[in-house]
């Protein structure tokens, strides 16, 4: 009798493991793909109140499966790359996703999936929400920001106790792109910048770029404010977001391990308490190139950690100023 050595009879059973995981895999995608077919098969923002509540019970039955069946969750990601999938399951799967993976592949996936999605059948708040998830968890949320860009207005009108939030969609950029690595919005940015890809949004865009507080986007400004074609209007707009804020040279009692401790608690408490415009000119006068790090850590953590409204976007203003500074202080410097 043929004697079968242990490491064969091992590689067998590694083979044949495979080929069940592959095949339950299998199954399981399919299963997925049946029952999104069959689920979404309706866009919310078209539907009566009965048919809304009638699937949003489908639904509940569909994440319940998804949740309980690993094999399924990764199947997901291609579900949400077809071409045909449905507008409003672009964001609930990938919504789904989110909650059920926590693979940088998986939220990157979600992202692209949000910035296909039907925004008329998402609530506005939610959806500027579940985008800075997933840009603060480091995917690249720059697609979702064209979507943005590329419709002719985008607010936030909400109330979530117990604030009343309005947001415009240059506060929404902020949002979804500001979290990211230059590495991830500056290419996208730049076109969009200099080829006026969005012309109607070109005022916002250079905005947003300002607010960015990026020294190479700094450059694409200026480089923009050089053009001739310019309006008056975006002329006097950029030298105004150009013109960085300057150390004055003027006394202060505060000390610069003060500013330090102080900046120090804004990046935990996600607030730059200023209580006067004296104070926070003071603050100013203590800034250094070398601080650069620790204001833009600051920043990202206001954005990603407070409460999603305006209050957020004046206190990332705050500390902007103070960036402003140290960008001025590292131009001079070089």
């Amino acid at each position: 009798m043929m004697r079968t050595s242990t490491r064969s009879l091992l590689l067998i059973a590694l083979v044949a493991g495979a080929a069940s995981t592959a095949h339950a895999k299998d199954d399981a995608c399919g299963g997925l793909h049946e029952r999104v077919r069959r689920i979404y098969d309706f866009i919310p923002a078209k539907s009566d109140a009965a048919l809304r509540t009638k699937k949003s019970k489908e639904m509940d039955v569909f994440w319940k499966w998804v949740e309980a069946t690993p094999a399924a969750v990764l199947c997901l990601p291609a579900e949400l790359t077809r071409a045909d999938a449905n507008a409003f399951f672009l964001f609930d799967g990938a919504t789904l996703l989110d909650k059920s993976s926590t693979r940088p592949a998986d939220k990157q996936a979600a992202a692209a999936a949000v910035a296909r999605a039907d925004l008329e059948s998402v609530d506005p708040y939610e959806y500027l929400r579940f985008g800075r998830k997933l840009a603060c968890a480091g995917a690249d949320t720059s697609g979702i920001a064209k979507t943005l860009l590329g419709r002719a207005s985008f607010d936030v009108d909400a109330f979530r106790e117990p604030h009343l939030i309005k947001l415009s969609r240059r506060d929404a950029l902020l949002f979804l792109l500001a979290p990211l690595t230059p590495a991830q919005y500056r290419p996208a940015f730049t076109r969009w910048l200099t080829e006026r890809t969005f012309p109607a949004a070109q005022g916002e865009l250079i905005e947003v770029a300002a607010y960015l507080l990026d020294s190479d986007l700094q450059q694409v400004l200026a480089g923009l404010a050089a053009q001739k074609n310019l309006s008056d209007e975006e002329r006097k707009q950029l030298t105004t977001l150009l013109d960085l804020e300057k150390k004055t040279g003027r006394k202060t009692k505060l000390t610069r391990a003060e500013y330090q401790a102080r900046v120090e608690k804004a990046r935990r408490e996600l607030h730059l308490e200023v209580e006067s415009d004296d104070e926070l000119r003071d603050l100013k006068e203590q800034v250094d190139a070398a601080d650069l790090p620790l204001l833009k850590e600051t920043g990202r953590n206001i954005l990603c950690n407070s409460s999603l409204n305006q209050h957020a976007v004046e206190n990332y203003a705050l500390v902007g100023q103070l960036l402003q500074v140290a960008l001025s202080v590292q131009a001079k410097k070089h």
